[in-house]
């Protein structure tokens, strides 16, 4: 998936916005964005059209993934899209390798939007030192002699999406 999101021009600096529902295309997005360096904002379309309009001009997303059920909603606000679903055979095409990606740890990796006291949507950043400390602290509080694979990458994952638990199980 970052392979492919390079060759999208997609990289430090940029923000990406995925819009889809929680599959393994979302969460293979989230790591993908992570791996190219940008930052990622999860959007989605059960927000009020005005809700959206407000953050999409605030993040001014270079793209957005998405899958073909929720393109035209996307493309309606004249936001650049690709749909993932339609783009399989394509990402397959790309190299496994890691790329290598120079990022600080002030970069941002994610924005998540919460209602703010005057009703507008307020952008909470989530920088690369935050992930990294909650990630060591998982690994050394939680994980450490217990857990499988599988269990700490839906913890992450959750974390990475700003999704609460319920919405994973």
């Amino acid at each position: 998936m970052a392979s492919f999101l390079i060759t999208q021009n997609i990289g430090a600096g940029n923000i990406v916005g995925v819009c889809m529902d929680v599959s393994i295309d979302f969460f293979l997005s989230l790591l993908g964005i992570l791996k190219t360096g940008a930052a990622y904002v999860v959007l989605s379309l059960e927000e009020p059209i005005n809700r959206m309009k407000y953050i999409l001009e605030h993040i001014k997303p270079t793209i957005v993934l998405t899958h073909a059920s929720k393109k035209q909603m996307i493309e309606s606000l004249n936001i650049e899209s690709v749909c993932l679903d339609e783009e399989h055979h394509t990402i397959d095409q790309e190299s496994d390798a890691h790329p290598d990606i120079q990022s600080d740890r002030l970069s941002p990796v994610s924005i998540q939007y919460i209602s703010g006291p005057t009703s507008m949507p307020v952008g909470i950043t989530i920088y690369n030192h935050s992930l990294i400390a909650c990630n060591e602290a998982l690994q050394e509080s939680i994980f450490r002699d217990t857990g499988t694979e599988e269990i700490r990458f839906g913890c992450f994952a959750s974390f990475l999406s700003g999704y609460s638990h319920r919405y994973l199980m």
